[in-house]
């Protein structure tokens, strides 16, 4: 069972009284600062803190750390804008890089979201702990040699490592982004979080009216009857051409958008470069490496800095650089399963409220951090390094912790049902309003796809 839905009106400020959740708001103040210190958004470090801390299921805190991990990217940004952006001295953005990653990066996330509600808790947290462990033994061991090389020459320049595979837009000469580029990602944002919602409620509602399911069940759902009125969509799935082309469409458009996006900023990049057939292996890279950071940011709960934060290290971007920019690109994935998320009943109001505000003034402190690291030490770039290593390993530990104790109950029946408790009962104030968001059916049909 998944559990109860958490719709949007019903923001359930009985769990904010719990005994657990000042203890959880402290440890995610503190790993909030190194995370945005880090550039790593901080979503596979909130998960593993809310599932042990916070006694919340994978279920409800993968969306949850989506939604901190939004505020935090917010906090971040804002920093980040105020050290300048792309082309000035001192940038902390590399907004080109954004440009050629983010479209891959929401097209993943559009992916990832409806995988969540596929795979068990068990393999997603087991997914989650291998890429932690990978990532953080490939960034540690860059921290390493750079603190070598950085020791070997104190008192001269910074030393870049051996070949290092530059960042795409380093290829080409920067070109300034103008208001046309801000405006379709905004608007690809917007598809994607629009589609993915709707394309869950569409299947929602064709298995309650496929198992005999009551007209308010799904197909009444608020998101529904205010996006197209009341009894539309159970109209138009009932006439099987209109359901047939009403389904190619949730699927299709947030795909083709994305994929014509992305496209676009390769073109760009490409089109300037002196050698064409290596900047375009590098853009392809970059755009698989963001489709994989998207779909895991769906599917398991990190904000996309744990992946976005440490490649760009590793392919040669300085580390302030790479943690400014992978700020900013958790920015589009972390509101991209936020908002698909909370329009499909997945995220506490009320908790999101109190733990994100905790997590905003954490992310501001942090991003403020790593930018007086960078000022006070120009040459060190190891420094940064080892805080993106060390807050990689503490989400490590956190998740390996969680899955012993996941993989405990799924052998012992005892153990499962003390696992069980974690889940908060739904009160009887919010009863009413959670019937009619509720699916009865197709939660589960669709969890075991």
């Amino acid at each position: 069972d998944p559990g109860p839905p958490h719709p949007l009106w019903v923001p359930r400020w009985d769990l904010a009284m719990g005994p657990e959740v000042p203890l959880c708001a402290f440890l995610l103040f503190v790993s909030g600062i190194f995370c945005a210190a880090a550039g790593v958004g901080g979503g596979g470090v909130f998960v593993a803190v809310l599932m042990v801390a916070g006694k919340l299921t994978p279920h409800d805190a993968i969306p949850m750390s989506k939604a901190i991990v939004f505020f935090g990217a917010i906090a971040s940004l804002g920093v980040n804008l105020s050290k300048g952006t792309i082309g000035s001295h001192g940038s902390s953005i590399d907004l080109e890089v954004c440009k050629l990653v983010v479209p891959s990066a929401l097209l993943g996330t559009f992916i990832g979201v409806p995988l969540n509600w596929h795979i068990p808790d068990l393999y997603i947290t087991t997914t989650l702990a291998l890429v932690l462990v990978g990532i953080t033994a490939m960034v540690l061991r860059v921290a390493v040699v750079q603190c070598r090389e950085e020791a070997s020459a104190p008192d001269g320049p910074p030393i870049e490592l051996s070949a290092p595979e530059a960042p795409p837009s380093s290829v080409a000469s920067k070109q300034a982004l103008g208001g046309c580029d801000y405006a379709l990602g905004f608007a690809l944002l917007v598809v994607v979080i629009t589609f993915g919602t709707v394309r869950y409620h569409v299947r929602a509602c064709a298995e309650d009216l496929r198992s005999g399911g009551s007209f308010e069940g799904a197909c009444a759902h608020p998101v529904m009857t205010t996006m197209f009125g009341r009894g539309r969509t159970q109209a138009w799935l009932m006439d099987p051409a209109t359901s047939g082309v009403l389904f190619a469409l949730v699927d299709a458009v947030p795909l083709v958008s994305c994929v014509a996006l992305s496209v676009l900023g390769a073109r760009d990049v490409v089109s300037v470069s002196p050698v064409r057939a290596v900047a375009m292996r590098r853009v392809v890279s970059f755009q698989v490496m963001a489709l994989v950071a998207g779909v895991l940011a769906g599917l398991v709960g990190i904000g996309g800095g744990l992946i976005f934060s440490p490649f760009f290290v590793v392919v040669g971007m300085d580390p302030s650089i790479a943690v400014g920019t992978s700020s900013s690109c958790v920015l589009f994935t972390s509101s991209s399963t936020t908002m698909q998320y909370a329009f499909t009943d997945r995220i506490v109001p009320s908790l999101s409220l109190i733990y994100g505000s905790v997590v905003l003034a954490a992310s501001s402190t942090g991003t403020v951090l790593v930018h007086r690291l960078r000022e006070r030490f120009p040459l060190r770039k190891s420094f940064i390094t080892f805080i993106v290593a060390g807050s990689l390993a503490l989400s490590a530990v956190l998740v390996l912790a969680k899955l012993a104790t996941l993989v405990q109950a799924s052998a012992s029946p005892a153990a499962a049902a003390a696992a069980a408790v974690g889940t908060p009962p739904v009160d009887e104030g919010a009863a009413s309003a959670l019937q009619a968001a509720r699916r009865p059916r197709s939660r589960a049909i669709v969890r075991r796809g």
